[in-house]
């Protein structure tokens, strides 16, 4: 039986890439960051975690020296054959785990520099020709000060980080008072996960327009896999904020082109060789430009999205490469578009007391997935998430669809929810 080790799969659809390798057959090890467990609360949830062959709590993933004694651990009772790892925090961990068992992943310094926004500038800007300036600061606090010096809009990021977590647009002088402040506020809600790596630093980048799009491509070898280009839907009044996705892109396949060329490129520079990996790009007037490369697959609800528009999980196309074999590239869906869509609340307020999740019946066709986080008569903050829908139509038909679909939220809930910038 192949042993497969899943390094902290923190991210809810991860429960599918847990089925499908426990349905192929394959003894499943669980590799947890105990600092960060996610309670998937359901009879389906709790039965395929009853199913895993073995879990292992460590108290951080992000830490090498954790993960790797708790896979040579698991290796030494029952050989490992393979490392997944959908979890950004800790690539680094699994990587380095794998290299020293000798198990198929990416090396230890691709990860590494998958993981470092810095050194990933450097090591593409012969291939990223549309490339924004950008600048490093080792410190928070000098922010401020080097931002005085820069054209703007810019943007401010952390060399190391996840979840656009300490993410900033700087459009006018106004908005560099109080950044420090501000960063410091937001620190104090962070994981060590992310606030470990602030010694890298921050990157002030030159701000991009355009379209911004993400890349589903797998390698194994030399050869590469082009799954898919999603659209991706930013709020209306700042748009570093993501909402949603959409597939297939409403790109044209002369311009789809270009980003999977780029893709690839970038991917082989970086020396990701071996998985299914998710390329942020932005599409700008002079063409696309890279906005940041994850070596691992894309999570939250981009597999559920490629599932419904293909037929096909994404996660199959994981688990084929983690075990040497070459997946097959699926047809879309003609005519119909799939949309993932974040009620995020635009000003703090309370859920209606009367608030059911139900919506009109004409809207209803089309949903997939409806949840709400929140019950009726909770207070929700400024940009928390309120819940999330799932949608297919005709792909004309869409964008009216999630606008009826969000009119008809914010009136059952009294709430004031970021819109999308269309």
């Amino acid at each position: 039986m192949k042993h497969v080790v899943i390094v902290n799969n923190a991210v809810v659809s991860g429960i599918d890439l847990i089925t499908r390798l426990l349905n192929r057959g394959y003894r499943v090890s669980h590799i947890r960051n105990k600092a960060n467990i996610r309670h998937w609360n359901s009879p389906h949830n709790d039965e395929i975690f009853s199913r895993i062959h073995e879990v292992v709590d460590v108290p951080r993933t992000s830490s090498p020296e954790f993960v790797l004694a708790a896979v040579t651990d698991l290796n030494d009772r029952y050989p490992v054959t393979a490392v997944v790892c959908p979890d950004d925090r800790s690539l680094e961990s699994a990587a380095s785990a794998a290299e020293s068992l000798n198990v198929p992943f990416v090396s230890s310094q691709a990860a590494q520099l998958a993981r470092n926004k810095l050194r990933m500038r450097q090591k593409t800007q012969g291939v990223d020709l549309n490339a924004p300036w950008f600048s490093h600061v080792s410190d928070y606090r000098e922010l401020a000060r080097r931002l005085e010096d820069v054209p703007l809009p810019a943007i401010v990021k952390p060399v190391t980080s996840s979840g656009s977590k300490l993410t900033y647009i700087i459009r006018t002088k106004n908005d560099i008072e109080g950044l420090t402040g501000k960063i410091e506020a937001e620190l104090t809600q962070l994981p060590s996960s992310v606030t470990d790596y602030l010694y890298r630093g921050f990157l002030i980048e030159q701000y991009m327009s355009g379209t911004m799009v993400s890349v589903e491509i797998g390698r194994r070898d030399n050869t590469f896999y082009p799954f898919m280009i999603t659209s991706r839907i930013r709020s209306a009044e700042n748009d570093v904020i993501e909402l949603g996705s959409v597939m297939p892109s409403y790109l044209t396949g002369e311009t789809e082109t270009l980003c999977f060329d780029l893709a690839s490129k970038a991917i082989a520079e970086m020396g990701l060789d071996y998985g299914v990996f998710h390329v942020e790009l932005m599409v700008t007037a002079r063409g696309p430009a890279i906005i940041e490369i994850n070596g691992r697959i894309g999570n939250g609800t981009i597999p559920i999205l490629y599932d419904l528009v293909t037929g096909v999980s994404l996660f199959e196309h994981l688990i084929d490469i983690s075990q040497g074999n070459a997946p097959a590239l699926p047809g879309v869906k003609s005519g119909k578009r799939v949309m993932s869509y974040f009620f995020k609340a635009f000003r703090s307020g309370t859920v209606s007391g009367e608030f059911t999740p139900s919506l009109p019946e004409k809207i209803r066709d089309h949903i997939r997935t409806l949840e709400f986080r929140m019950k009726p008569g909770e207070a929700v903050a400024e940009g928390d998430i309120f819940g999330w829908v799932i949608l297919e139509a005709p792909a004309n038909d869409a964008w009216t669809v999630l606008e009826d679909i969000i009119r008809s939220v914010e009136k059952q809930s009294s709430l004031i929810l970021k819109k999308p910038s269309v």
